[in-house]
C-alpha cells in the first residue's frame, strides 16, 4: 500500500497543470481563435460541478470522522493529521472551484449572445447590399428610360422637321439636310457610347455587388477574429486560476493522502479514476478544438486576402460612380444642345410658313398674268385670222386689178404695209407664246 501511494504521489507531481478534479484540461484552448461548442462548455461545467461535489464529499467525511491515528504501516511514523487546517483548504478549494463555475457559465453565456449578434450582422449586411444594388440598378433604369424618351422626342422632332422642308428652297433644303444628318449621326454616336457605357457599368455593378459581399463577409470574420481574441483572453485568465486551483489541489491531495485514513484514500482513488475519464473525454475535445483552429486561421488568411481585393474594388467602384456621374452631366448637355435645336426647327418651321404665305400671293399673281397672257393670245389669234382674210382679199383684190397700174400700185404699197403689219403681229405672236411657255413649267413646278 505504501508503495502504491508513493508511486501515485510520484504520478501527480509529473502532471503539468491540472484541471479541477486534478487532470488536465485541454479542452480550455490557450491560442484559441473559435470560441468553444456548446457540449465542450457542458463538460467543463460538469466536471467543476463533480470536482465541488467531491471536495464536499471530503470534507464532510473529515468532519464526521474527527481526528484519526494512521497506522505506522501505511505512513512509517505514527501522525496525528489536522483535520481542520486541512478542512480549511479543501473549504478554499471549494469556493475557487465554485467561481470558477460561475465565470465558465458566464463565458459560456457570453458565446451564445457573440454567435447571435454574428449571426445579426450577417443578415443585416446582406439586406444592406442588397438594398444599395437595387438602389444603384433603379438609378441606372432611370437615367437610360430619360435617354430613350428623350431620343424617341428628337427623332420625332426632326422627321416631322423634315416633313415640312419638302416645299423648301433649294439652298435652305441642302442645308437642313446637313444639319440633319449631322444629328442623326450624332445620335448615332451617342447611343452606341451610351449602349457601351451601359454594358459597362452592368459588369462592374455584378462585380461591385460580389466584393462588396466579400467585404462584408470579411469585415464580419475579422470582428469575429477580435471578439474570439478577446474570449481568449478570457479563458486564458481562467485556465490560469484553474492551473492555480489545480495546484493547491495537488499539494492538498498529497497531505491528504499522507495524514487521512484508507477509508478516504479509496474515496479519493475513485475521484482519481473520474478524472481520469474526464481528462480522455477532455483530450479528445483538445484535438477538435486544433483541428477547428487550424481551419479558423486557414479561413482568416483567406478573409484578409479577400479584404484586400475587397479593398481594391471599392476604390474602383468610386471611380466608376464617377464616371457615371459625368456621363449624366454630358446627358444634360446633349438634352439642352436638343432642346436649342427644336426652338431653332420652331423658329424654322414660322419662317416656312411664312414663305408658303408669299409663294401663294406669288401663285396667285402669277395665275392673273397667265389668265392675261391667255386673253391677249386669244386677241393674238383673232387678229391673224383676220389678217389672213384681209391678205386673202388682197391678193383676189390683185389679181382682178393687174390691169389697172395706177390701182395696183396703191394696192402694192398697202399690200406691202398690211404683210409688215402681218409680220409684226405674227412676230409679236411668236414672242408671246415663247413667254408664255417659259411662264407655264415655272408654275408647275411650284405648285
Amino acid at each position: 500500500m505504501a508503495h502504491r501511494r508513493r508511486h501515485d504521489q510520484q504520478q501527480l507531481r509529473q502532471v503539468e497543470p491540472l484541471c479541477c478534479v486534478g487532470s488536465r484540461c485541454p479542452s480550455l484552448p490557450s491560442d484559441s481563435t473559435q470560441i468553444c461548442s456548446d457540449t465542450a462548455w457542458d463538460d467543463l461545467l460538469k466536471a467543476t460541478t463533480d470536482s465541488v461535489l467531491v471536495v464536499k464529499e471530503v470534507i464532510k467525511s473529515l468532519q464526521d470522522d474527527g481526528p484519526s491515528v494512521t497506522k505506522k504501516k501505511a505512513f512509517g511514523k505514527t501522525k496525528s493529521p489536522l483535520p481542520n487546517l486541512l478542512t480549511d483548504r479543501l473549504m478554499k478549494v471549494s469556493s475557487q472551484l465554485t467561481s470558477l463555475h460561475a465565470q465558465i457559465g458566464e463565458m459560456k453565456n457570453r458565446s451564445t449572445v457573440l454567435n447571435e449578434r454574428m449571426r445579426k450582422l450577417d443578415d443585416s449586411a446582406q439586406l444592406d447590399v442588397i438594398q444599395k444594388v437595387d438602389d444603384l440598378t433603379s438609378s441606372m433604369q432611370k437615367a437610360l428610360t430619360y435617354f430613350k424618351d428623350d431620343e424617341t422626342r428628337g427623332r420625332a422632332a426632326s422627321g416631322s422637321k423634315d416633313n415640312r422642308r419638302v416645299s423648301f428652297g433649294v439652298s435652305k433644303a441642302s442645308m437642313s439636310c446637313r444639319m440633319e444628318e449631322e444629328k442623326d449621326a450624332m445620335q448615332v454616336r451617342a447611343e452606341e457610347k451610351i449602349k457601351a457605357e451601359n454594358e459597362k457599368l452592368r459588369k462592374e455593378l455584378e462585380e461591385a455587388n460580389i466584393s462588396k459581399q466579400t467585404e462584408k463577409s470579411a469585415i464580419e470574420q475579422v470582428e469575429r477574429y477580435k471578439e474570439l481574441k478577446r474570449s481568449d483572453h478570457a479563458l486564458q485568465v481562467a485556465q490560469e486560476q484553474q492551473r492555480e486551483l489545480a495546484k493547491q489541489l495537488e499539494i492538498g491531495r498529497l497531505k491528504f493522502l499522507e495524514e487521512v485514513s484508507t477509508e478516504i484514500e479509496d474515496t479519493v482513488m475513485g475521484s482519481l479514476s473520474k478524472a481520469d475519464a474526464f481528462e480522455k473525454e477532455l483530450h479528445l475535445l483538445q484535438k477538435d478544438y486544433e483541428t477547428k483552429t487550424r481551419e479558423c486561421e486557414q479561413k482568416l488568411q483567406e478573409a484578409e486576402i479577400n479584404l484586400q481585393h475587397t479593398m481594391g474594388l471599392r476604390d474602383r467602384l468610386a471611380r466608376l460612380e464617377e464616371e457615371r456621374l459625368q456621363i449624366l452631366s454630358n446627358l444634360d448637355l446633349e438634352r439642352k444642345e436638343k432642346e436649342d435645336a427644336r426652338a431653332e426647327v420652331y423658329a424654322l418651321s414660322n419662317d416656312i410658313k411664312g414663305l408658303n404665305e408669299q409663294m401663294s400671293k406669288l401663285k396667285a399673281e402669277h395665275l392673273a398674268e397667265v389668265k392675261e397672257m391667255q386673253d391677249k393670245v386669244t386677241q393674238l389669234e383673232i387678229k391673224e385670222q383676220e389678217m389672213e382674210q384681209l391678205v386673202l382679199t388682197l391678193d383676189r383684190t390683185s389679181a382682178q386689178l393687174e390691169t389697172q397700174q395706177a390701182i395696183n400700185v396703191v394696192l402694192m404699197k398697202k399690200k406691202e404695209e398690211m404683210e409688215w403689219l402681218f409680220l409684226e403681229a405674227k412676230a409679236e405672236k411668236e414672242n408671246l407664246q415663247k413667254q408664255y411657255r417659259r411662264l407655264i413649267p415655272k408654275s408647275l413646278c411650284h405648285t
